[in-house]
């Protein structure tokens, strides 16, 4: 059953520990990180994940670190195998 993330995809931040963009950071990946949660308490077998992209015509894909993986690393870092006793919570 597909699930939909209420908020907006957003870049792994460099910053500071406090900093308000990890903050917000990792707000977003609680969010994710509870979407997984409820699919592996619903005994999922397969997990996919989809992450869509939209930025506004001005803004230029090639500057301010907007490259994909800076959206997909934090993601993928989170959700690790290695990781995975941790984000299920088993």
């Amino acid at each position: 059953m597909p699930r939909v993330l209420q908020t907006a995809p957003v870049l792994e931040s460099w910053d500071a520990v406090g900093h308000p963009h990890q903050r917000r950071l990792a707000a977003y990946l609680d969010e994710v990180n509870a979407v997984v949660r409820a699919c592996v308490s619903d005994d999922c077998h397969h997990l996919a994940l989809e992450l869509t992209v939209g930025l506004p015509e001005e803004v230029a894909l090639t500057k301010g670190g907007r490259d994909l993986d800076n959206y997909l690393s934090p993601i993928a870092q989170r959700i690790d195998h290695r990781n995975a006793e941790g984000l299920t919570g088993r």
